[in-house]
C-alpha cells in the first residue's frame, strides 16, 4: 500500500489516551482506537485527524464563519446564514491534493475485502453526551472509490455547520468543535444492534434489581431503525449470566443492505421475518461483550454497537452510557413525553418535516393555551426533540396548566404518558391555586367562548382549505420564477400553520373537557372516573379520522361481488390501473380523489400521498376482500 500522508491506520491511535485521541481525531475515532487497543474485533478503519478540517476553514470561510466564532453568537438569523454559507463553501472547495491521493490509497487497500465498501463518519471533538444530543455528525454507507470517499468526507466536515446543533452546543458552554472523519470498513452485517444497561447500578439496587442489560437488534446494517424503517427484536438479558429472561420479536420485513447502488432495503423471507435476530449462544456473547467492555472502562455504563458477520461478532462502537443527558429546553430533572405526538408522527422526521413541525407545535400549543387564559412564559420551551421525534415538556406543562381551576395531576399525567402523578408533583411545587380559583368565572367564559367559536373556526377554515388546496394543485412549481416559488411556499407554510395552529385548538379544547369531566366524575367515583369519562364520549360519531377506513370497507364490498376483481387483486395489483375495468375499479377512484392527500405517516412530508403511490390503499383493500365480511 501506497505510504499514507494525511490519513491514518486507527490502531496507530490506541497507544493514546482516550481523552488526548479525542482531542486530536473526535470521541468516535478515539472510541474506536481504544477498542482496537484492548484486542476487540473492529472492523478495520483510518481516520483523518482534525487538522485538514482546520485547514480548510481557516482558507475557505470568510471572517467570522468559524465553528468557533458560530458558537459565541449561540442563535438566531445570523447564526443561521453564516452556517449556511459556510457550508457551501466547504461542499464547494477542492481536497487537497495530499488528501485525495491518500483516499485513493485507502480504497484501493480496503476494496478487496469491502463488498458494501465503507462507511464514512464524522467524529467531532467535544463532549460525546452534548454531541449527540446535539445531532453533529454524519455518517455514510456503502461509500465507494476515491471520488466518493472524497464527497463524503466533505460532507462530514459540513456537517459541523447544523444551525440548530450549534445553538445546542452554545447553550451548554461550547466554545469551540472541530471534525475528524473515519473510514471504516462496512461489515456484511447478517444481523446489527446495540447493547446496555436497563438502568444505572444504584438505581437497580435501590429496587432490589441485578442491573439487566437490554439488546435491540435487527436485520442487516440496522442503521435505518432510527428513521423508522426496520423494525428490531428487544431483549431483555442477565448481566452476570447472558441468559434472556424477555425476548420480544419484532415482524422484521424488511433488512438494511448495501447494493450495487449503495444501502437499500429489501424484504425479508417469512421465517426470518418472524423469527429471532439472535439465538441464545448469540445473546450470550452479546452480553459477555457488554461485560468486558464495561470491566476496561472501569465498570462505567457503556453502550456497545455490534454486528453479526459470518457468524461472528465485530464491535462497531463503545460510548459512555451515564451521561446526564437532556433535552434543550430543560434540564435532568424535567419530564418529557411523546405521547401528544406519537400518533400524529410516530417515527423520526426527515430535517425539512422537522423544520416546519417543531416551532409550528410550539407556536400553536401556545396559542392553544393562551386561549385558555394561560400565560406560557416567553423563556419556557414547551416543545423539544431527539433524533427526529417530538417531545412535550410535560413538567412546564404541568406549571401552565395549574393557572387553570380543576384539572388533577393525576388526569395530566395519564394523558401526557407519566407513569403518576407523583412525579409531576415536583413541577408544580410552589404553584398556588388560589388565583386560579379566583379567576375560574374569567377561564370557564373563555373555555366556553372558545368552545362556542371553534365549530365556526373549523368550518371557515374548511372552505380556505380547499380554496388553497385547488390554487396550489393548479401551480406547476418547475415552470415558477424564483419570486413567485417563494411566494407560494409561503402561502403553503402559512397554510400549514393555520391547519397546525387550529388543530391543536381543538386538541386543546377536547383535552380540557375531557380533564374537566374526569376531575367531575372522580368526585363520585374516584375510582373509575377515567374508565367512565371514556365510556362517556365513547359514542361520539362522525370521527373524521375513521371515514377513508369506513369509504375503503365500502369499496370492498363491492370488490367482493366482482370475482376479476379479487383475483387481480390475490395476484399482486398495486395501482387501480391493474384491476379490470369494473365498479370497483371506479370507487377506488373515487376514494383517491377523496381521500388521496391521506398517507400512512402523513405528518411527514416526504412520505408519498396515496394519490401518489397508491399501492398501501390497495394492499389494504386486498386485506379487506380476503377478509370475513362484517356485518
Amino acid at each position: 500500500m501506497t505510504r499514507l500522508e494525511v490519513i491514518t491506520p486507527i490502531e496507530a491511535w490506541a497507544s493514546h489516551k482516550p481523552r488526548k485521541a479525542a482531542r486530536a481525531i473526535g470521541g468516535k475515532a478515539a472510541g474506536l482506537a481504544w477498542l482496537v487497543g484492548h484486542g476487540f474485533a473492529v472492523p478495520r478503519a483510518w481516520v483523518i485527524d482534525v487538522e485538514p478540517f482546520r485547514d480548510v476553514v481557516e482558507a475557505v470561510l470568510p471572517p467570522g464563519h468559524s465553528p468557533r466564532a458560530l458558537l459565541r453568537l449561540g442563535d438566531g438569523a445570523v447564526l443561521r446564514e453564516r452556517a449556511a454559507r459556510a457550508r457551501d463553501l466547504l461542499l464547494g472547495e477542492r481536497l487537497a491534493p495530499a488528501l485525495v491521493d491518500d483516499l485513493g490509497a485507502v480504497w484501493e487497500s480496503a476494496a478487496p475485502d469491502a463488498p458494501w465498501g465503507l462507511a464514512v463518519r464524522s467524529s467531532p471533538t467535544g463532549e460525546d453526551d452534548a454531541l449527540e444530543m446535539a445531532g453533529v455528525g454524519l455518517t455514510r454507507l456503502g461509500v465507494r472509490g476515491a471520488a466518493d470517499l472524497a464527497v463524503a468526507v466533505q460532507h462530514a466536515w459540513a456537517s459541523a455547520f447544523s444551525p440548530r446543533a450549534l445553538a445546542y452546543l452554545a447553550a451548554r458552554g461550547a466554545k469551540d468543535l472541530a471534525v475528524a472523519v473515519v473510514l471504516q470498513r462496512l461489515v456484511v452485517a447478517e444481523a446489527s444492534g446495540t447493547v446496555a444497561r436497563c438502568e444505572p447500578d444504584d438505581v437497580a439496587a435501590a429496587r432490589g434489581a441485578r442491573g439487566d442489560l437490554v439488546l435491540t437488534v435487527a436485520l442487516g446494517l440496522g442503521a435505518p431503525v432510527v428513521d423508522g424503517v426496520v423494525a428490531e427484536d428487544v431483549v431483555r438479558v442477565e448481566r452476570a449470566t447472558g441468559r434472556a429472561t424477555a425476548y420480544v420479536v419484532a415482524h422484521k420485513r424488511s433488512a438494511s443492505v448495501v447494493g450495487r447502488e449503495g444501502p437499500e432495503v429489501v424484504a425479508t423471507d417469512p421465517a426470518s421475518a418472524e423469527s429471532p435476530a439472535l439465538d441464545a449462544s448469540l445473546v450470550s456473547r452479546v452480553a459477555e461483550l457488554a461485560r468486558k467492555v464495561e470491566a476496561l472502562s472501569g465498570g462505567a455504563p457503556v453502550e456497545v454497537g455490534f454486528a453479526l458477520e459470518r457468524g461472528e461478532l465485530r464491535v462497531l462502537r463503545a460510548r459512555s452510557a451515564g451521561g446526564a443527558w437532556h433535552l434543550d429546553g430543560g434540564d435532568a430533572t424535567t419530564l418529557w413525553s411523546r405521547a401528544m405526538f406519537g400518533e400524529a408522527l410516530p417515527g423520526p422526521l426527515t430535517p425539512l418535516t422537522w423544520s416546519l413541525a417543531r416551532p409550528l407545535a410550539e407556536r400553536g400549543l401556545r396559542r392553544a393555551l393562551a386561549a385558555l387564559g394561560c400565560a406560557v412564559p416567553r423563556d419556557v420551551t414547551l416543545v423539544s426533540g431527539l433524533h427526529g421525534r417530538l417531545y412535550v415538556n410535560v413538567s412546564a406543562l404541568a406549571r401552565v396548566a395549574a393557572q387553570l381551576p380543576g384539572p388533577e395531576l393525576g388526569a395530566l399525567a395519564g394523558l401526557s404518558g407519566v407513569d403518576d402523578a407523583a412525579s409531576l408533583g415536583a413541577s408544580t411545587a410552589g404553584v398556588s391555586r388560589g388565583r386560579a380559583w379566583a379567576r375560574l368565572p374569567l377561564s370557564l367564559a373563555r373555555l366556553v367562548v372558545a368552545q362556542t367559536r371553534l365549530e365556526g373556526e373549523q368550518a371557515a377554515f374548511e372552505r380556505e382549505a380547499e380554496e388553497a388546496t385547488a390554487r396550489l394543485t393548479d401551480l406547476d412549481l418547475s415552470i415558477l420564477p424564483d419570486d413567485a416559488l417563494t411566494t407560494s411556499l409561503r402561502d403553503a407554510c402559512a397554510l400549514l400553520e393555520r391547519t397546525s395552529t387550529l388543530g391543536l385548538a381543538c386538541t386543546s379544547a377536547s383535552l380540557a373537557s375531557h380533564v374537566a369531566l374526569r376531575s367531575l366524575l372522580a368526585r363520585s367515583w374516584p375510582v373509575g372516573a377515567e374508565r367512565l369519562a371514556q365510556a362517556l364520549v365513547g359514542g361520539m360519531r362522525d370521527l373524521e379520522t375513521a371515514a377513508p377506513a369506513v369509504a375503503l370497507a365500502h369499496v370492498a364490498a363491492i370488490a367482493r361481488r366482482e370475482p376479476e376483481v379479487a383475483r387481480a387483486l390475490r395476484g399482486g395489483a398495486r395501482t387501480p390501473a391493474d384491476l379490470p375495468e369494473s365498479a370497483t375499479r371506479r370507487a377506488l377512484a373515487q376514494h383517491l380523489a377523496r381521500y388521496g392527500d391521506s398517507a400512512l405517516r402523513e405528518s411527514e412530508l416526504a412520505q408519498p400521498r396515496w394519490r401518489e403511490d397508491p399501492a398501501a390503499v390497495v394492499s389494504m383493500l386486498r386485506v379487506l376482500v380476503a377478509a370475513p365480511p362484517q356485518d
